[in-house]
């Protein structure tokens, strides 16, 4: 049987959430690292993690800072798959755990967090190019400097991820070299070694426990490891292997390099001048200190924060964002027209209006995240043993419709379990909502089941990692 993913008939499809073929995918092991290196210099989490020298010391925090970041990288292992399999992206793939419209809510909720984070790495990439234009030529204008900014991050993603991995991988040098010399820049400005910040910290003289750090940190990137398929699926595979660890071993290797080592690095560089100067906005801390040695390398930390807040902004943020909204209006929105969308209302939020609440935001995000996530591994792993039907994916009418669009099971317990982590166990809460929703889930599926057996079994079996050998046909 041949299926024209694209007909009539399928009216969930859009041209920028199409499958994308074997021969089409360009992104190696190599360029997913170096795509997740670009977001994991995240310059947001300067100010996302400032209030965490409140409660933890220096040492402390570089155990959280890997531990979460691992746990992170292993979050990514869930979707991961779903790309390098069947090329489709977050917003086409969620129908099959929550139905059509039980999709579309949950993709919005995902989106959330990265319009925050969007528009806050706007503006502060827009701070940088106003402090450039201020120091070359004596311009002042924050919101000239937005506009410029966004319209940028907006060109390099449209381009897709191919475009994005191009960026990344030109800007990654700047990067890890301005990166080692900011840390040099504040350890040796007040006359202190690596080792000597370790004890330094917990300025608020009050503690919090490691899972809350844990849980902070996987929130940075909870959004971008619940659908890492938006990357992952024009990334290369060999052949047509159903084998997991074959389809997947390079590319996990390449995000726990791309994720742990670096997220560790700049984030502890943000808490160590912190600590170290006593103020709040470490990026300014190290600029003065860089301007007093020389106007040229001063320039270039500029250069490097609108770099660095680029490549995470598009890849993190933007990217999976305008997926979500094709999904949404897929016979009305391009890929393009989303991705100008979702950038002005991102700005339209103005979210650096209340940074200093970022912990709490991201400890908040990961709660939403970490349900979604389990129910989508025990749906794609246990139940449908990584088996989809990319041609229903696209109907409304197709094996997804569960309840008018609904699977009941996994909304009920995405709700159940979020609100208990959220107002139970606040501080823990990524952790007991995350659990909670494994088994949960997989009792509720198996009740559900008995009504709609496709919650639980994927009668159709096919395995479309090359479209050509599985009849699909792609308009």
């Amino acid at each position: 049987m041949t299926h024209n993913i694209g007909s009539s008939e399928h009216d969930l499809y859009s041209p920028a959430l199409a499958p994308v073929d074997l021969k089409d995918r360009s992104v190696t092991a190599r360029g997913l690292g170096v795509i997740w290196f670009g977001m994991a210099v995240q310059i947001t989490g300067f100010a996302a993690f400032s209030q965490m020298t409140n409660y933890f010391t220096i040492g402390e925090l570089l155990w959280i800072y890997t531990i979460g970041s691992t746990i992170l990288a292993l979050c990514c292992f869930v979707a991961q798959d779903i790309g390098l399999k069947y090329g489709i992206s977050f917003a086409t793939s969620i129908v099959a755990s929550f139905g059509y419209k039980g999709g579309k809510i949950v993709g919005v909720i995902r989106t959330l967090p990265s319009l925050i984070f969007f528009a806050l790495n706007a503006y502060i990439g827009a701070i940088a190019i106003n402090e450039i234009f201020k120091i070359i030529i004596g311009f002042d204008n924050i919101f000239v400097c937005l506009a410029i900014n966004v319209i940028a991050l907006v060109a390099v993603t449209i381009k897709g991820v191919k475009g994005i991995e191009r960026f990344s991988t030109i800007i990654a040098p700047l990067l890890a070299v301005v990166g080692v010399y900011m840390m040099y820049v504040i350890l040796s400005a007040y006359n202190v070694s690596l080792t000597d910040t370790l004890s330094m910290g917990r300025t608020g003289g009050t503690s919090k426990s490691w899972i809350f750090g844990f849980a902070v940190v996987v929130g940075l990137f909870s959004s971008v490891a619940m659908g890492i398929n938006d990357i992952t699926k024009d990334c290369k595979v060999g052949g047509t292997s159903k084998s997991w660890v074959k389809n997947n071993k390079l590319y996990s290797i390449a995000s726990f390099i791309g994720i742990v080592p670096f997220l560790v690095f700049f984030t502890t560089l943000g808490n160590i001048t912190i600590v170290l100067s006593g103020r709040m906005d470490p990026l300014v801390v190290i600029s003065e200190l860089i301007q007093e040695r020389s106007i040229i390398l001063a320039i270039v930390i500029q250069l490097f924060i609108v770099v660095a807040q680029a490549s995470t902004n598009t890849a993190a943020n933007l990217l999976p964002s305008a997926y979500v909204a094709c999904s949404l209006m897929p016979k009305k929105l391009s890929f393009k027209l989303a991705t100008v969308c979702v950038a002005i209302i991102a700005c339209i939020i103005q979210p650096w209006n209340y940074m200093d609440k970022l912990d709490l935001i991201l400890s908040l995000f990961s709660t939403t995240a970490g349900p979604a996530l389990a129910i989508i591994g025990v749906d794609y792993y246990l139940f449908r043993k990584r088996q989809l039907s990319l041609d229903d994916l696209f109907k409304s009418n197709g094996k997804y419709k569960y309840f008018k669009g609904y699977n009941p099971a996994a909304l009920i317990v995405y709700v159940v379990a979020t609100a208990i982590g959220y107002f139970f166990f606040l501080e823990y809460s990524f952790f007991v909502s995350t659990a909670l929703a494994l088994v949960f889930y997989y009792i509720a599926a198996k009740a559900f089941a008995k009504k709609y057996p496709v919650i639980i079994e994927e009668a159709l079996i096919v395995h479309p990692i090359d479209n050509s050998k599985s009849n699909i046909q792609i308009n």
